[in-house]
């Protein structure tokens, strides 16, 4: 375990958490910043929606990855 009577930072779980908050920000960011050049046009929802989906699949498959690497 942890010896928390040196180790201040953060648990797995909190680390976690503000990780994955801080992805979302940046997913956000990212999939307007690929839908840009066809912002105002009929096909910007649809690159959004598909960078985000994409972005998404790749965020689960590192999420998997960090559980595996935790048993």
């Amino acid at each position: 375990g942890i010896d928390r009577s040196y180790d201040k930072d953060p648990g797995y779980f909190d680390t976690l958490l503000a990780g994955q908050r801080g992805w979302l920000t940046w997913r956000a960011q990212q999939c307007l910043l690929e839908s840009f050049e066809m912002r105002g046009g009929s096909g910007a929802p649809m690159v959004h929606s598909l960078c985000m989906a994409r972005i998404t699949r790749e965020r689960i498959n590192q999420l998997k990855s960090l559980v595996e690497d935790q048993n």
